[in-house]
């Protein structure tokens, strides 16, 4: 089994977790309750987890569940095991409990005022549910970033459908301050490329059933119009017979279950790059010594970075199934020029899939400080090979990836980034499995430092 990455790395927690966590959770009163100060995009009120007393009595809310169940875009057993997995999490972290800070909107007189809608027990459940989260984004946020606002504009569109309700002017007001909060969206313009892009390491990809399955659900609809890749690497090595090169791809047709693809040699069409940028020449040596340690994690976290600023497109995970086959974003696949777009799989950010244009300036960005921070050849090559304790994945390779390869910055660019869902929100994705492939990793007794 080489395709290690089961949701795209350790997810990056986004403001909507803390919110629903927020939203879920009762806390005891403690001694040490502090008071924050107005919460802003980049620290809000709920997102403080330090050594405060234990989150012991996790009872998640209606609208909490409904919060987390209105932003993800996947089979409702994914969806729920994901929703829950998160919520329970929180019994693992210590926080300190919050007084929050109420916002407050200047009225016209000068005086600030509250801008809260009544929630009344004749209201439909969904619209409770609505107002109860929005009423809390409220109070605690200034205003609101990329990674929260999918889930926002989930809550007001359900507002929003009551709009001829007798209780609509109950929320209209809310709903005017809390649009003031989104962040602006930047006019989309067209994806260049209508590719498709998969890695597989090394190994037969042509006999997994994970991939099998994700390909069989991209058959007949309109992602079959679109060029389908599988980029190889250790594969061409081994077989390098049928490949042609044309458009600046070296690749061999090839057909799995009757649905046709391009099997692209990834080191052979990098070494065509004429023009490539410094740091993609860096990491190609440095490719082949993770490919010699087995470290297909970090590989393929490189490798989906460089497709996507080479080519352009949507990249996937070879076991990603498509969940709208008849998807607009195949006919008009929009993108800002200058971000990536990362999928929202429910409290979690992930890299499982991902849209740019070719040449993005965020991935640039990224990568070339990813390349800053990446362990140096030599001590790469004193890592020990991965799976070689009890077949399991090594920590010290769980940390490569974590901490110091692509993965990492992405965490740090987050607020930066596009969301999938928000500039193509008719492109539903699901990913199968729901949880990482390292939880059991083992100890392999490196220290990187």
């Amino acid at each position: 089994m080489h395709d290690d990455r089961i949701v795209g790395g350790a997810p990056q927690t986004s403001e909507l977790f803390q919110i629903a966590a927020a939203m879920s959770t009762k806390v005891h009163a403690h001694a040490d309750t502090v008071s924050m100060p107005r919460a802003s995009a980049d620290a809000p009120a709920q997102a403080v987890f330090d050594s405060g007393m234990p989150l012991t009595d996790r009872r998640p809310s209606t609208a909490s569940q409904a919060l987390i169940q209105a932003s993800m875009h996947q089979s409702p057993r994914t969806r729920q095991l994901r929703a829950m997995q998160a919520v329970a999490d929180g019994a693992h972290q210590r926080r300190r409990q919050i007084a929050p800070v109420s916002h407050a909107t200047p009225s016209a007189g000068g005086v600030a005022q509250l801008v809260k809608a009544e929630i009344r027990d004749e209201m439909p459940q969904e619209v409770k549910d609505a107002l109860e989260f929005l009423n809390y984004v409220e109070a605690e946020f200034a205003s609101i970033t990329e990674n929260t606002a999918s889930a926002v504009e989930a809550q007001i569109a359900v507002l929003e459908k009551h709009a001829q309700s007798e209780f609509a002017d109950v929320w209209k007001a809310l709903i005017e301050s809390i649009k003031t909060k989104l962040p602006a969206k930047v006019e989309a313009v067209d994806l260049d490329s209508k590719r498709i892009h998969s890695i597989w390491v090394e190994g037969e990809y042509a006999t997994n059933e994970e991939f099998r399955h994700g390909i069989a659900t991209r058959k007949g609809t309109k992602a079959a119009g679109w060029q389908n890749l599988i980029w190889v690497y250790k594969n061409a090595r081994e077989n390098d017979a049928g490949f042609e090169v044309v458009d600046r791809l070296k690749f061999r047709a090839v057909s799995i279950d009757d649905f046709g693809l391009k099997e692209v040699d990834f080191s052979a069409t990098m070494a065509l790059w004429e023009d490539r940028p410094d740091w993609v020449g860096k990491f190609m040596p440095i490719l082949n010594i993770l490919l010699a340690k087995k470290s297909y994690v970090a590989m393929s976290d490189i490798m989906r970075m460089i497709i996507l600023f080479y080519s352009g497109g949507l990249y996937q995970d070879v076991k990603i199934e498509l969940a709208s086959p008849q998807a607009q974003f195949f006919d008009t696949p929009k993108v800002n020029t200058d971000k990536l777009q990362l999928v929202d799989d429910g409290p979690n950010t992930e890299n499982w899939a991902m849209v740019a244009q070719a040449g993005c300036s965020m991935i640039d960005k990224i990568m070339k400080a990813t390349l800053a921070q990446f362990p140096k050849p030599e001590k790469l090559e004193q890592m020990p090979e991965n799976y070689s304790i009890d077949g399991k994945i090594g920590k010290s390779h769980v940390d490569l990836h974590e901490n110091m390869g692509p993965w990492n910055q992405i965490g740090k660019h987050l607020g930066q980034a596009d969301r999938i869902e928000r500039v193509n929100d008719s492109l539903k994705l699901d990913n199968p499995r729901p949880l990482n492939s390292w939880l059991h990793a083992v100890n392999d007794n490196f220290a990187w430092d």
